[in-house]
């Protein structure tokens, strides 16, 4: 491995580690749930103000995954739908997988134990639902989705990692902790759940329906992270930070890429569509001829009159 190679892979278990150990004060013993840098929006002091929980913690990408969930919930749910509907799918369309891997595993999902995640999504549900920040988003179009993207990458990568996958390694007992099926199964859920559920039960249409999920892009995502994380971290091919920053990047570069193979079609439909309406032209052929009406008798054909115009109100009055 050259050194620059070196550099790099140090460098990204370096960063990782950093966030790591420097939000392990936020996080939840119980479910070990790793986040990412961002906010403290009330100050350490709140306790002090009748706050016992402390600060609220605001991770900027679940807040960026937040809006990606929100975007896509507003952008094809019916204008009708209710609050509560409405807020019932954005919990199943975020907190799906882990929620499904929780109940598998026997612990309390990270929104119902912690109180940061389930305030954060709700208020940033309630901004799409009663303001016009979805015509903002969809105006600023695709750095807003790129970003989006990138952070439901980290989100999925670390669901899948840190959650599921070394919580059965680190946090189970025997034979748990050395079932690669419950890594595989819990790791893919971790990382594509809410998708399923909704896929089943169609929480984001007006009328729930039962139906057959299918086996996409973001179920062949999670279940090959969930392979290669499980892999790289027991046969110790790498340390877990450097697995889960390299997950990250794997998860982020792809749902990026789907992003912007999806605008580029569509700029590329927009402009065909929009070069056939340009090119049409009054055609220059001359008309087809009268059509021939058969009189009875000796008479000669003749060509039938065309259409007679119909007089306008003016001409009537002229008359």
């Amino acid at each position: 491995m050259s050194s620059s190679s070196s550099a790099a892979v140090t460098s990204l278990q370096l960063l990782v580690s950093q966030y790591t150990t420097q939000l392990q004060r936020y996080l939840d013993p119980s479910t070990a749930v790793a986040l990412w840098d961002g906010l403290a929006v009330l100050p350490t002091h709140a306790e002090q103000a009748g706050f016992q929980s402390g600060p609220i913690f605001v991770s900027w990408v679940a807040v960026l995954h937040a809006i990606d969930v929100c975007v896509e919930l507003f952008n094809n749910m019916h204008p009708e739908t209710s609050l509560m509907h409405t807020w019932v799918a954005m919990i199943v369309l975020s907190f799906g997988g882990t929620t499904m891997a929780s109940l598998l595993l026997s612990r309390v999902p990270g929104w119902i134990a912690l109180n940061d995640p389930l305030a954060i999504y709700t208020a940033i549900y309630l901004l799409f639902r009663y303001t016009p920040v979805l015509s903002l988003a969809n105006l600023i179009g695709t750095p807003l989705r790129v970003a989006c993207a990138a952070a439901d990458g980290i989100a999925r990568a670390l669901a899948i990692t840190a959650f599921a996958i070394d919580t059965i390694h680190l946090k189970s007992a025997p034979p748990l902790s050395n079932s690669l099926v419950a890594c595989l199964v819990c790791g893919t859920l971790s990382g594509c759940g809410g998708g399923i559920l909704n896929a089943v039960f169609g929480v984001t249409k007006r009328t729930w329906t039962l139906g057959t999920p299918q086996v996409s892009v973001d179920v062949q995502l999670a279940a090959v992270i969930a392979a290669g994380y499980t892999f790289a971290v027991k046969y110790d091919v790498v340390d877990r930070p450097t697995a889960q920053g390299v997950a990250c990047m794997v998860a982020a570069a792809v749902l990026v890429l789907q992003v912007l193979v999806r605008d580029v079609r569509r700029w590329c439909s927009r402009a065909s569509s929009g070069g056939k309406k340009a090119a049409r032209k009054p055609s220059d052929k001359p008309l087809p001829p009268s059509p021939v009406v058969k009189l009875a008798g000796n008479e000669s054909p003749v060509p039938s009159p065309g259409p007679t115009p119909r007089k306008s109100a003016v001409s009537k009055r002229r008359n």
